[in-house]
């Protein structure tokens, strides 16, 4: 409120002259003022007060006009300070892996990263988020809090299909009968789930004769439990591609992929269990890579007793695939 100072000016005959001069207050919410008070014309300055979890925003004030965070008292002033709190980030996973972020908190504008690490067996896929606006692995705060998650996905198996499953993509028309059952999962497509429930998937393909001139791609697979591939895809002469899968507990890669004359590439499959690999890539004419990337794998294994002709031809009619051939010793070939 204005308050008022008595000033002494004169004295005149013993008598003293005086005037009142007008003092000027500064009321202030979450701020102050230096001066808190003065006289018309005095400049004061605000300065404000945030919580160590506040940013400040902007003044509100009336009485006066503000230039930065300046003014002059000419009238009573009440000014308030205000403030943006920091918004939080919460960080979560689906199990099978980790997130870090450079920030767990901030403020509109503030630019967090964030990172990941899968576990092993798995391989990030994407994160999830909401409350924010994510580029690559960056985001800048606007206002909300934000919740990050990271979703990792099995390596051998992303499709996320169930033990013994493999699915597959045929000529369209054709209906595959090998397995124990088969599921339609995409019908422009043709693509189909083919249960095997014994762990022996020897001939899978050949159970069905047509099956094996028909597939055209192996798009994923459950194959975590199986322990014998011999002659698996033996005579798929359509077949182009390979997704990787498990094939950790697989002792047996006779001719598994024999006579696949339009395979492009070989997959690192897991060779740790395997004891013969005869015949495996046999007339694999078609392949461009992949063969030397495996026998430097499977080389190293010294539980790999039986490995004639492995890669017999295996990428001859390729220009790359031959330079790999070449590198690829004799007993392999």
């Amino acid at each position: 409120m204005r308050t008022e100072k008595h000033i002494v000016n004169k004295t005149y005959g013993g008598h003293q002259l005086s005037r009142y001069i007008d003092v000027y207050e500064v009321s202030a919410n979450r701020c102050h003022s230096v001066p808190e008070s003065g006289y018309k014309g005095t400049e004061a300055t605000l300065v404000d007060e945030p919580a160590w979890n506040e940013k400040f925003s902007s003044y509100s004030i009336t009485g006066a006009t503000l230039t930065g965070n300046n003014f002059i008292l000419n009238n009573d002033v009440t000014a308030q300070a205000n403030y943006e709190t920091a918004k939080n980030l919460t960080l979560q996973t689906d199990g099978h892996g980790t997130i870090a972020a450079n920030k767990n908190s901030g403020f509109i504008g503030d630019q967090v990263t964030l990172s990941n690490t899968a576990n092993s067996g798995y391989e990030f896929s994407n994160y999830n988020i909401t409350g924010a606006i994510l580029t690559g692995n960056k985001f800048n705060f606007i206002g909300n809090d934000v919740i990050a998650k990271a979703i990792f996905i099995d390596k051998y198996n992303p499709l996320g299909l169930p033990a013994n499953t493999i699915r597959c993509k045929f000529v369209k028309g054709y209906t595959p009968s090998m397995g124990n059952s088969r599921t339609l999962v995409d019908s422009t497509n043709n693509v189909w789930d083919i249960y095997k429930a014994s762990n022996d998937w020897s001939r899978l393909f050949a159970e069905d004769f047509w099956g094996s001139h028909y597939l055209l791609e192996v798009l994923g697979a459950n194959t975590s439990n199986v322990t014998n591939m011999f002659a698996v895809f033996e005579y798929c002469t359509s077949l182009t591609s390979v997704a990787l899968f498990d094939t950790s507990k697989v002792t047996d890669m006779i001719g598994t992929f024999e006579f696949c004359t339009s395979l492009i590439s070989i997959p690192l499959f897991d060779t740790s269990n395997v004891q013969n690999m005869n015949l495996m890539f046999y007339a694999c004419f078609a392949v461009q890579s992949g063969a030397l990337a495996l026998y430097q794998q499977a080389s190293t294994q010294v539980n790999i007793p039986s490995h004639s002709e492995t890669f017999s031809d295996c990428g001859i009619n390729t220009t790359q695939g031959a330079a790999e051939l070449a590198q690829i010793p004799s007993d392999w070939k």
